[in-house]
């Protein structure tokens, strides 16, 4: 009996969780150009964070799928740049504003970046990453 083939392996299911990551991003830089053009200038550094981290999280997606070794390192550098300072806002939040959390931002706010970190950092996964410059 033959079982099809499945195309989509670990590095490709981490490109997925990465490009979730910067559908999200992109979602909330549209969401400070709304506030742009209601509060004004006010909220010109959260677009300016918003789009930066998009383009960044996109591109490092863009790398994963090629299977660079600088994309893989640069996507983990963010993820744990990303769970810092999820720690930081979870902790100012909840402990000192007394903010309830919400399964849903849990789950995307630390588990996504989680699960991309584990991905990443099988040895099967960096076995498959291909050097700077290097051919395919």
């Amino acid at each position: 009996m033959d079982t099809p083939t499945d195309d989509l392996d670990t590095p490709a299911i981490a490109r997925l969780l990465v490009l979730l990551q910067g559908a999200l991003l992109v979602t909330a830089t549209l969401e400070s150009v709304v506030f742009l053009g209601v509060i004004g200038p006010g909220a010109g550094p959260s677009v300016a964070l918003s789009a930066g981290a998009a383009l960044v999280t996109l591109l490092t997606a863009w790398g994963l799928g090629r299977r660079s070794r600088l994309a893989r390192r640069w996507t983990i550098v963010a993820e744990c740049g990303v769970l810092a300072l999820v720690a930081l806002d979870l902790v100012v939040g909840v402990v000192i504003g007394g903010i309830e959390l919400t399964l849903l931002g849990v789950v995307l706010r630390v588990g996504l970046p989680v699960a991309v970190l584990t991905i990443l950092l099988r040895r099967d996964v960096r076995a498959a990453s291909i050097p700077a410059g290097g051919a395919a």
